[in-house]
């Protein structure tokens, strides 16, 4: 009998991509539990059983914990998401892979700029701007600029601006969306390639388990460029050895993080690297279903490994993991504006190619 037969979880978040967490979890034997104030979301059609609660709504999510007889909680691809869950676990006596300490300096954007610089990972220029800022102070700004919230996610709130006349509206819009009333104002990179570099953490050994380099769409004026796809592994992955993953291993260790998977996001060209983001958890992308394609570890498997047991196993990563994939693979992203979607045809067809790894299907 599998060793996780009749084990309840519970997962924060009802998207596509925690469908496919939930599918995971239940041929293990767990049952599953879902919870969002998300309507009819894909997630919530594959659990064994779900809630119409917010997964910000903590004293709601510790009641249904408690009076399910909850065994671990798992969450991933969303920050909001990442700090109930850790909140939760807190609560409840259970195992979170992460502290609050780390995943506050991980999520907040002026507090991971900040450890970047401790450890040599160079990043964009920064202009310090107050709340209400001074002539002078805009003077000295040379665009165009990128805001952003330093404490949001999901691209919300973030802009780019092209001269002064856009900066105060920008601005405005990105305290909205801070709940600290904190905004980060940097220099916009241009020309460069965008790479993400993704990494899982075993026990306190760090590998490099893939990195890609995306194909972003700037067709949107003013807003933060969204990938089109993403194609592994990426035509800089030597350099990238070379010049930083030195560095973004001393990042893991001052972070004192022992387990779980974390991606950097880059800009990059033949001399450099730019350094602009981060997330511990998975990451939007599901590498991870790539990553277990080429080199058979699951990472998401892992994450609810340590859920129930407090122990990021299930694979050996030191022996299993290589970022220098003999195959390559791309992530086709559709984007999409704010609307209502009238018919989704093709995906049948789509399923036969053998090609196909993974659909992740939200809507």
């Amino acid at each position: 009998m599998n060793k996780f037969q009749g084990k309840k979880v519970l997962f924060l978040g009802a998207t596509g991509y925690i469908a496919d967490l939930v599918l995971r979890a239940k041929k293990h034997g767990i049952y599953t539990i879902v919870t969002d104030y998300f309507e009819n979301a894909p997630a919530k059609q594959v659990a064994d059983k779900y809630y119409d609660v917010s997964t910000v709504d903590l004293a709601a999510l510790e009641m249904i914990a408690r009076n399910e007889h909850i065994d671990g909680v798992v969450t991933g691809f969303s920050d909001v998401n990442l700090d109930m869950a850790q909140q939760l676990c807190s609560k409840l006596n259970l195992p979170f892979y992460a502290n609050h300490t780390q995943v506050e300096n991980t999520t907040n954007k002026l507090k991971f700029k900040e450890l970047c610089r401790e450890c040599g990972i160079p990043v964009a220029k920064q202009y310090h701007i107050t709340n209400s800022p001074s002539s002078a102070d805009l003077e000295e700004i040379e665009y165009p600029v990128i805001i952003k919230p330093a404490d949001s996610y999901g691209s919300k709130g973030i802009s780019v601006c092209k001269d002064k006349n856009e900066f105060m509206q920008a601005y405005t819009n990105a305290l909205k969306f801070s709940k600290t009333d904190q905004v980060i104002v940097e220099k916009f990179i241009s020309g460069y390639d965008d790479v993400c570099m993704y990494y899982t953490i075993q026990d306190g050994y760090v590998s490099l388990s893939a990195m890609t380099d995306r194909d972003m769409n700037n067709q949107q004026i003013g807003k933060a460029p969204q990938p089109n796809g993403l194609f592994y592994p990426s035509e800089h992955l030597d350099q990238y050895y070379e010049q930083l993953h030195s560095n973004v291993c001393k990042l893991v260790k001052r972070l004192e993080i022992k387990n779980g998977t974390m991606f950097i996001q880059a800009f990059a060209n033949e001399d450099e690297f730019i350094v602009f983001e981060m997330g511990y958890r998975l990451c939007g992308a599901a590498e991870y279903i790539i990553i277990d394609e080429e080199n058979g570890i699951n990472s998401a498997e892992m994450y609810i490994n340590y859920a129930l047991t407090g122990k990021f196993d299930g694979y050996s990563v030191k022996k299993m993991d290589n970022p220098y994939f003999k195959h390559y693979y791309c992530i086709l992203l559709s984007l999409l504006k704010s609307g209502k979607i009238g018919k989704i045809s093709g995906l049948t067809e789509i399923k036969k190619m053998p090609e196909l790894v993974n659909i992740v299907e939200f809507y």
